[in-house]
């Protein structure tokens, strides 16, 4: 996946998300999901992979993703 590409779906989610609850982990799902939509990827499977591995994604992507997560405005934890 294009680090770009993910950076860009995750800042627009966590900027237009008004849960105060929403998690990190939910965050990802809902990128995933936009993604395989994009790509045309069964829904299914992609969440297969993802409750499988859910920490199996790049390194520094998933750096970048807790960076923005940690800079959102809202009060939240990454184990809320």
């Amino acid at each position: 996946m294009d680090s770009q590409l993910c950076l860009s779906v995750f800042t627009r989610e966590v900027e237009d998300h008004n849960n105060p609850h929403l998690t990190f982990e939910t965050l990802v799902i809902r990128i995933l999901k936009r993604l395989s939509q994009s790509f045309h990827l069964p829904w299914s499977h992609v969440l297969e992979v993802s409750r499988q591995a859910p920490y199996l994604m790049d390194s520094h992507l998933h750096q970048d993703l807790l960076k923005i997560w940690t800079l959102r405005s809202k009060n939240a934890t990454l184990d809320e």
